[in-house]
């Protein structure tokens, strides 16, 4: 029943939003507890993205999920990936944990330093003190920036935080070509040899250790923790997935769009009298594009669907194998969405998102051209904001905004006991899904939580809503719902955020947020206004800051005079590696040869799209700068190496901001020099520093394999003029 203005002003006024009384024991009480707990988390996915939420894209492991378990139509998250993962796993507020930003943005604000506190227990220990096993597998991205390389320190690694295994990759992002792995605390390379993929490997791992301990000790419970780095950017995929897509999004945003609305409400996703909101301010009409453009930004779309269906089939694997264990049935699993969608892709889509964010924008005739390098490791691509905008239909705006394009999610929960195919519209929150285990699981962690558990749900459909307020906050951006009225102040960067306009809506008669009452309602906006405050004060929401670029800067390494490497040792993260692109430099090294044919990487970094590679090509020592894929600047000396011992040396010169030249020597001599007229930022490379050998990402792309070299390599260093 709807709450009217008056009504709502009341409750305001009495203060007892937090403090809604629960749902009644009864309601819980038939429920099952379940055995086993198996947690999927998407990245970036928006909430009409899969098939069982309306989306044409192909997700039958999913859906046959949703067919088995219950899904959530106002679910919500906290509109970026390392808050919701936060409050995920503590059921706590991210701010009040201390992650209302990533860890990259993050700053000495209590509430901003991007990972969990350590005095908050989080989901895992909490299990793992119950007699649990707890498995964790792919994005972590809740450690501090500069303690993800092999040395630690690991008290905020996954296993420091209660998982008992780990398989996976620190930092927002992962190249699913050649990513950047640890297992456990160990820096691992996976072989590449007949193919390979993460996704692959992370659903391959989840199913090896959940087998591997079901056979030590069936007994024994399990929680195992999937969180996929899809389909975040870079959209990799193979080839055959994105051919099967083919012409499937040739109508374009606008038309597909109401096609998707329609679907969803046929489905339930949505209720019957929403409507499509117009386009985003920041997305065109397609029929504005050229047909170069329309093809271009529909082949994005392709590739992001197929990335999609690819995951979805590595659900199917897993979820395939507890059928194969036997413990199916006692087993609960939970799906979920980090956040909204995704519009870091822009007008058209990008071939290189790196690129086009922290070097220079890609030009259109570039762009067009790269096409065909879709969804391969010779692109790091994302999607359309228009594409963007339909994977978060019907609802306004995307990832990192307050609206409901960035916090409202898809959830998926299959509980043993449960009938399933129905939906739950309640609203909740991320925080609300520990608390759920804990008194499903009739546990006590005895550690204070932010969520209300939804299990009352499970067997009651009709059930009001026991949530009486959610609010919101990324780098300024805010909002605040109570009551069934949602009060948003969207942000732009830079601006004092006391001079952000602040909209109102009645969520329980407009559902995705499209009729602002903020002029006919003013006092209820005040009250929602003077709410949020409290809830920002009561959270360590404050002092607010947008400024991410700066944030950003701050947690790269502060630059030392000598850095050394040793072979095949310690791969240096991109944020702690030797910082080139602001000073003179020299990179050095000393190696001993049986023979003067010999081949293998000294030093690389970065990738082919980003990154530089000093190495041996048959006796041939040759450097390059890859300022983009398409710009490798190739130093060749003229000399090859020697039998015995030889010293090798690249001297860098800086002429200009982000611009210089290198010369090399051998034993010695001059044996050629390079003009690099472009550099990247240090922090624009997507893989860190590698000695020796290179099995994560090619950057010269002059020979295959791991490029291992096949000498004596005693030490490389590289000398920074500070």
């Amino acid at each position: 029943m709807p709450i009217d203005r008056r009504g709502l002003l009341e409750t305001l006024a009495a203060g007892s939003l937090a403090a809604a009384a629960p749902p009644a024991q009864s309601a819980t009480a038939a429920v099952v507890r379940p055995k086993h707990i198996v947690m999927l988390v998407l990245d970036d996915v928006g909430y009409a993205d899969l098939g069982c939420y309306g989306s044409d894209i192909e997700t039958p492991a999913i859906d046959a999920l949703a067919r088995q378990g219950l899904r959530y139509q106002n679910f919500h998250v906290t509109s970026l990936c390392a808050p919701t993962r936060a409050s995920l796993l503590t059921g706590r507020n991210a701010h009040a944990v201390g992650v209302g930003t990533i860890a990259e943005f993050g700053s000495d604000n209590p509430g901003y330093q991007g990972f969990i506190r350590s005095d908050i227990p989080t989901l895992p220990e909490v299990l793992r003190g119950q007699g649990y096993t707890t498995l964790g597998l792919g994005k972590w991205h809740l450690s501090p920036v500069l303690d993800v390389n092999g040395a630690g320190p690991f008290e905020h690694w996954p296993t420091g935080r209660g998982f008992d295994r780990w398989y996976g990759f620190h930092g927002p992002i992962a190249d699913h070509w050649h990513p950047e792995l640890f297992e456990n605390t160990s820096q691992v390379y996976p072989s590449k040899e007949g193919g390979y993929h993460l996704s692959e490997d992370l659903a391959g791992k989840a199913i090896a250790y959940l087998s591997e301990s079901i056979t030590a000790d069936p007994d024994k419970p399990v929680f195992l923790y999937l969180a996929f780095g899809a389909c975040h950017w870079p959209l990799h995929v193979p080839r055959a997935d994105i051919v099967a897509y083919k012409g499937r999004f040739d109508a374009g945003w606008d038309a597909l769009r109401e096609r998707r609305l329609a679907h969803q409400k046929h489905l339930g996703a949505v209720p019957k009298d929403v409507s499509l909101p117009p386009l985003n301010p920041d997305v065109p009409r397609w029929d504005s594009l050229s047909d170069k453009e329309k093809a271009f930004a529909a082949r994005t779309m392709e590739v992001y669907a197929a990335f999609l269906t690819h995951t979805d089939r590595q659900i199917g694997k897993l979820l395939g194998r507890l059928d194969d264990l036997g413990i199916a049935g006692e087993t609960a699993v939970l799906l979920l969405s980090d956040n909204g969608a995704s519009k870091e892709g822009g007008l058209l889509g990008m071939s290189d998102v790196r690129r086009n964010h922290y070097i220079e924008r890609e030009r259109t005739a570039e762009l067009l051209s790269s096409i065909e390098l879709l969804g391969t490791d010779k692109a790091y691509a994302a999607y359309s904001r228009g594409w963007t905008q339909l994977s978060n239909t019907p609802l306004r705006f995307y990832k990192s905004k307050t609206y409901g394009g960035g916090v409202r999610a898809p959830l998926i929960v299959k509980w043993p006991g449960i009938q399933g195919g129905s939906w739950r519209h309640q609203w909740h929150h991320v925080v609300d899904i520990a608390p759920t285990l804990y008194e499903t699981l009739q546990l006590n962690p005895k550690a204070e939580t932010d969520g209300k558990s939804l299990a009352y749900s499970f067997k009651n459909p009709g059930s009001p809503t026991p949530r009486r307020v959610l609010y919101f906050e990324p780098h300024a951006d805010r909002a605040i719902w109570a009551d069934g009225y949602k009060a948003a102040a969207f942000h732009e960067y830079g601006r004092d955020p006391k001079h952000d306009d602040w909209a109102l809506f009645h969520t329980q008669k407009d559902w995705n947020e499209l009729r602002d009452i903020s002029k006919t309602a003013p006092d209820v906006l005040d009250r929602l206004k003077d709410l949020w405050l409290s809830e920002a004060e009561r959270y360590s929401v404050l002092p607010l800051d947008d400024n991410t670029t700066a944030n950003f800067a701050k947690q790269v390494a502060v630059p030392k005079a000598v850095y050394r490497f040793y072979p095949r040792g310690m791969r240096l993260d991109r944020l702690s590696a030797p910082n080139i692109d602001r000073y003179d430099h020299r990179i050095e090294t000393v190696f001993d040869c049986e023979n003067d044919t010999l081949s293998g990487v000294f030093l690389a970094a970065g990738t082919a799209l980003a990154g530089y590679e000093l190495l041996l090509v048959r006796g041939q020592p040759i450097y390059v700068y890859a300022y983009s894929r398409d710009t490798h600047h190739v130093l060749r000396s003229s000399a090859k190496v020697r039998v015995g011992r030889n010293a090798l040396a690249l001297d860098y010169r800086l002429k200009g901001p982000l611009q210089g030249s290198a010369a090399m020597t051998l034993n010695g001599e001059g044996v050629g020099m390079v003009r690099i007229p472009k550099m990247w930022r240090l922090y624009a490379a997507s893989a860190g520093v590698r000695c020796g050998h290179n099995p994560t990402a090619p950057v010269s792309r002059f020979y295959e394999g791991d490029g291992v070299f096949e000498g004596i390599l005693q030490t490389v260093s590289v000398q920074l003029a500070l």
